[in-house]
């Protein structure tokens, strides 16, 4: 089906419109009523959810997606560089810049675990159980949402509606239904909200509720949660006059998907909301290519150079004339890339109940500058990860004697 004019003019818009790069911030609260309403109407026809029967260019296009996906989805760091390469081809979704944002996160708080901070805070088994369960997310994201952006990048390229290909890969029919507007509307705004709603509820069984991470991480998260406060953390680098700065949030309650979706509401509008902080943000993306090392965005704290830290002490975070003291690796320095086994990807979506997520917003009156509170934060894990040591080596020299 060839995509209507009218339709193709509402989705380029997006690339010389003003508003492309950043939203007013009442126009941040909800998507526009007609997407919601062309959305209820197209969930409420769902029948079937049986695959399509590919043949001739169609098959040859989804192995082509799925062979590329596979090779992308090798790690944090090839992953996050796939959602700013394709934010940077197709500007107007939104949803890839803010995926290439957490999933940098992701890759800093898999590194923590064999940084500076956590040395001796966690055994070989609280690393792997974290590390684990942090990769299991980020690789499930991306194998679910990728096919979904390039399906998009080819029906703009060939000028043909191709989301009927979307069951070749196993994606929830509430996608389905949410692109099929997404072409009639070009709702922005729409289309990311529900992909925020899509990832997490898709992610809720197969992850967060699987008894492996029930057991090994989550068991656990209450009592680690202030000496992994890095772990609670999002954050979005930005240029500023004097180096860069960080805005972001506090993450809490990651056990349920209703609390994840307005985590992620909350991002968006802080990423979307401020359009010179968003073109800041961007600058520092452009500047930083991700390693998953924090050096990437404060090179005067933390080092991926073990040798560089060495007898280095804690300084002020806004004195960049001094030597880094925290090591914070690369993350293919410290893991390797993990096999995963996807046995099936059941479909999640059950009923029209979930549009009211539709309804909800993110928390648009936190204040979003975080680098002051940010450096206290590494000054009191510092100082916690010195009195650790400290109990450590009087526990082992009374052991020897």
């Amino acid at each position: 089906m060839r995509i209507p004019l009218t339709s193709l003019k509402k989705i380029a818009g997006a690339f010389f419109n003003k508003d492309a790069s950043g939203l007013p911030a009442y126009e941040m609260a909800v998507p526009k009523d007609e997407s919601v309403r062309l959305l209820h109407a197209h969930l409420s026809k769902i029948k079937s959810k049986a695959p399509a029967v590919l043949f001739g260019p169609e098959k040859a296009m989804v192995e082509q997606i799925r062979e590329e996906t596979q090779v992308l989805n090798r790690n944090n760091v090839t992953r996050t560089a796939a959602y700013y390469h394709f934010y940077n081809r197709n500007r107007d979704i939104h949803w890839a810049l803010l995926a290439h944002l957490v999933s940098r996160n992701g890759g800093w708080n898999m590194t923590d675990l064999h940084g500076t901070l956590l040395k001796g805070i966690l055994t070989a088994a609280d690393r792997r159980s974290f590390f684990s369960f942090l990769e299991a997310a980020n690789h499930l994201i991306f194998l679910d949402a990728y096919p979904q952006l390039r399906l998009y990048e080819e029906s703009i390229r060939s000028g043909k509606v191709l989301f009927h290909l979307l069951p070749a890969f196993s994606v929830s029919s509430f996608m389905q239904a949410v692109w099929s507007v997404y072409f009639k509307t070009g709702d922005r705004v729409f289309l990311t909200v529900c992909l925020i709603i899509n990832e997490q509820h898709y992610i809720q069984k197969p992850v967060v509720e699987r008894p492996v991470f029930q057991n090994g991480v989550f068991s656990s998260w209450k009592f680690h949660v202030q000496e992994l406060f890095q772990l609670t953390s999002v954050l979005f680098p930005y240029r500023s006059k004097t180096g860069t700065a960080l805005s972001g949030i506090k993450v809490a309650n990651f056990l349920l998907p209703e609390e994840r979706v307005r985590t992620g509401l909350t991002l968006y509008h802080l990423l979307y909301g401020n359009e010179k902080r968003m073109k800041d943000i961007l600058q520092f993306a452009a500047d930083n290519p991700h390693s998953g090392s924090r050096e990437d965005y404060w090179p005067h704290v933390f080092s991926a150079s073990i040798e560089r830290i060495n007898g280095t002490e804690w300084h002020s975070c806004k004195e960049k004339d001094k030597p880094p003291y925290l090591f914070s690796p690369k993350l293919t320095s410290v893991w390797e890339d993990q096999h995963h086994v996807v046995y099936s990807k059941p479909d999640w979506y059950k009923d029209t109940s979930i549009l009211r997520f539709l309804m909800q917003s993110g928390d648009a009156q936190l204040n979003p500058e975080l680098t002051n509170e940010y450096c206290m934060d590494l000054h009191s894990m510092w100082l916690l990860q010195k009195a650790k040591n400290i109990r450590l080596n009087t526990s082992l020299t009374k052991d020897r004697h």
